[in-house]
């Protein structure tokens, strides 16, 4: 019998886990747990934004597999940018900090899951990473030297646990990542060697009395335009998923520490007027239901008990039976809540995911809201990109905004796909959570 062919094939395989876990839960359980789980929708958001796939999970610890190195290093390095914004927003004894390892190897596939040297090696570089950074493989280093600008720390040659070769490790903090100028090559090419030594026979040569050209290797000049495209791009896709993971906390400490990182970011506009109205309910004193006191009749004669009559119901009419109404002037007139007036000029933001093969949408607006009417059009009603929706706010300050935008999807270009949002006003702020179609949106509604 012929054995069983093995599946294999070649990924980029990452491998994140917490520090100090098992002391963190033996001190506080519950609340490490809630970290743990905010935490982790953080990562599993930004690997599925990276087209990733997470083959393994084992309490505090996550395999992920990615067709490219470039993406899974930029998911490693946004992952843990994330995580530092949540940790600052928590008391010190609460943080929960990740180290992460990447290694591109040929795995073993046994259904859904990834084995052999290729997930070992991500697991034992995760190992030997700094808590809050990453660590990756030279076998990754040599596939993004280039691509990214980034600015690595060669740590050299490094014997990992139950691996029988060496493996050549570099390693990368977060904040030093998208933005940063890349540290001097370590590991010089092939041909930059053969410069190098071209250059050195030449000046032997020149030396001894023959005179030859001194060649200098010269780094590759990347373009600049293109390079700076490229950081562009992805310090607003980073800003953007940084954005996804406070954008709904109640805690003004996690907006804060994307002000810091992003203080004229995108959506810097939006976390300060979440800000100013979370202070303000929190500021907000509850008032007590005030009950008068029972007015005493004027006289202080005792009031004598009626006499009781046996009724005839015969010779009465039934109304005469029924409880008369208190005097006019005994009731107390409940006065309406008046309805929070919202007209004004307020500044749209409409944040949508990926679909397909489309990227996110972001767009920002001006709109005016009269008569607690909201009507939001931008574009034009005959072109991709264009939105239109309106709905009246309620006056509990709820709100549900129907209408349709034109899409943006080559396949469909032009067609119009219906959309709905409903939320609810939080003083000058309103978030209302939708979708256009079938992609997930987000409507955000804030006073100039």
């Amino acid at each position: 019998m012929a054995p069983t062919p093995v599946n294999r094939r070649l990924v980029a395989v990452l491998a994140a886990d917490a520090v100090s876990y098992s002391k963190l839960m033996s001190e506080n359980e519950e609340g490490t747990l809630r970290v743990l789980a905010a935490h982790r929708s953080v990562i599993d958001g930004i690997i599925e934004f990276h087209s990733g796939r997470i083959f393994k999970t084992a309490g505090d610890s996550v395999l992920a597999e990615f067709a490219s190195s470039v993406d899974a290093v930029r998911c490693a390095l946004e992952i843990q940018d994330a995580l530092k914004t949540r940790n600052d927003s928590l008391p010190e004894e609460q943080r929960l900090l990740f180290r992460i390892g990447v290694n591109l190897g040929d795995v073993v596939v046994k259904d859904e899951d990834l084995l052999g040297d290729g997930v070992n090696i991500a697991a034992r570089l995760e190992s030997i990473a700094e808590p809050g950074c990453v660590c990756i493989s030279s076998a990754v280093y040599d596939q993004v030297i280039g691509k990214l600008s980034l600015g690595f720390v060669d740590l050299g040659e490094k014997e990992l646990k139950n691996i029988s070769r060496p493996v050549h490790v570099f390693g990368l903090a977060p904040g030093k990542g998208m933005n940063a100028r890349p540290a001097s090559t370590p590991r010089s090419s092939s041909l930059g060697r053969w410069l190098g030594i071209t250059a050195a026979i030449g000046a032997l040569l020149a030396g001894g009395g023959i005179l030859l050209p001194k060649i200098k290797p010269q780094p590759p000049v990347p373009s600049a335009g293109n390079e700076q495209a490229s950081g562009v791009q992805h310090h607003e896709e980073r800003e953007k998923l940084l954005w996804d993971t406070v954008r709904s906390s109640n805690n003004p400490a996690e907006l804060e520490a994307y002000l810091k990182q992003y203080p004229a970011g995108m959506f810097s506009d939006v976390a300060r007027a979440r800000i100013e109205s979370l202070r303000k309910a929190a500021l907000s004193p509850v008032k007590a239901v005030e009950v008068a006191p029972a007015k005493r009749p004027a006289t202080a004669e005792p009031v004598k008990p009626a006499p009781v009559v046996a009724p005839v119901v015969a010779s009465r009419p039934v109304e005469q039976h029924l409880a008369k109404p208190a005097p006019e002037a005994s009731r107390i007139p409940v006065q309406p809540k008046a309805a929070q007036n919202f007209d004004g000029s307020w500044n749209v933001l409409v944040n949508c995911d990926k679909w397909k093969e489309t990227e996110g949408i972001l767009r920002t607006f001006p709109t005016k809201i009269s008569q607690n009417i909201v009507k939001i059009e931008r574009g034009k009603s005959d072109r991709a990109g264009y939105i239109k929706l309106d709905g009246k706010i309620q006056d509990n300050g709820t709100l549900t905004l129907t209408g349709h935008t034109l899409s943006v999807h080559p396949q469909f270009l032009g067609r119009p796909v219906t959309g709905t949002f409903t939320g609810k006003f939080s003083g000058d702020y309103y978030e209302g959570k939708g979708a256009f179609g079938s992609r997930p949106c987000t409507l955000t509604l804030v006073r100039k």
